[in-house]
């Protein structure tokens, strides 16, 4: 107990001084304020002196923010062209994609053939003489062997080759008459007898036509042939031959 009574004789005495130090201060601050209180209190104030409160001037008004009509509006008369400009060439490209189909458009088909002439009936045969010549008129032939087609006949055909008829006229002589009807397309027509040309069209012709030959047969041979050569293909043809009749 007497050993540790010294250690707290210190301590006590630390915090008094500490406290004494900060009262002392305080005092301090106080008398100085009152020193400054007292001078301005009793030190004359110079009537010239003029105490006023500065003030800073305000700063200036912003400028306005520039118009931007002008500039809208000169972007709108761009965009007007520009406008102008796509629709002038989207016309073109468009009468430009008019001609190249109006030159892609596929031929077109041939038109058809004219439809044939329609066949007329032949020309009635020639009028029997006057009755004061029946009695000189000779008499029908006899009838056609087999293979053979009679003088007073008619016929029609067609088509591209050679057509052959062999005509029995019998052995009394006179006038024969053939008349024809070749259409459009040409053909040609010739009579035969014993490898010589009595009559004929002379070549390939249209048409309607007619000839004749004087017939004087030799004994034993009474038939001749009438050959039909078709120049192209689609001919058609009618011819009717006439029996002799009394000689020219």
């Amino acid at each position: 107990m007497l050993a540790s009574a010294p250690a707290i004789v210190p301590a006590a005495f630390l915090w008094s001084r500490w406290w004494g130090a900060l009262l002392w201060g305080l005092l301090f601050l106080v008398l100085l304020l009152l020193a400054s209180w007292l001078l301005r209190a009793c030190a004359p104030v110079d009537p010239s002196l003029n105490v006023a409160t500065q003030e800073t001037p305000a700063p200036p008004a912003p400028e306005p923010p520039p118009d931007p009509t002008p500039v809208l509006k000169a972007s709108l008369d761009d965009a007007q062209a520009d406008e102008k400009k796509l629709k002038a060439e989207l016309a073109s490209l468009q009468n430009d994609i008019k001609h190249k189909v109006a030159l892609c458009k596929p031929p077109e088909p041939p038109k058809p053939p004219p439809p044939p002439v329609v066949a007329k009936a032949p020309p009635p045969p020639p009028p029997p003489p006057p009755p004061q010549q029946q009695a000189h008129a000779p008499p029908p032939p006899n009838r056609p062997p087999p293979g053979m087609l009679p003088c007073d006949w008619s016929g029609d055909s067609g088509g591209e080759g050679v057509t052959r008829n062999k005509h029995y006229l019998g052995e009394q002589p006179g006038f024969v008459a053939i008349n024809y009807n070749l259409y459009v397309r040409p053909d040609d027509i010739k009579v035969m007898y014993r490898g010589q040309m009595l009559a004929g069209t002379h070549g390939p012709r249209s048409g309607r036509g007619g000839f004749g030959f004087n017939w004087n047969p030799v004994a034993g041979d009474y038939s001749v042939d009438v050959i039909v050569t078709g120049e192209m293909w689609g001919t058609r043809w009618t011819y009717a031959m006439s029996c002799p009749r009394g000689g020219r």
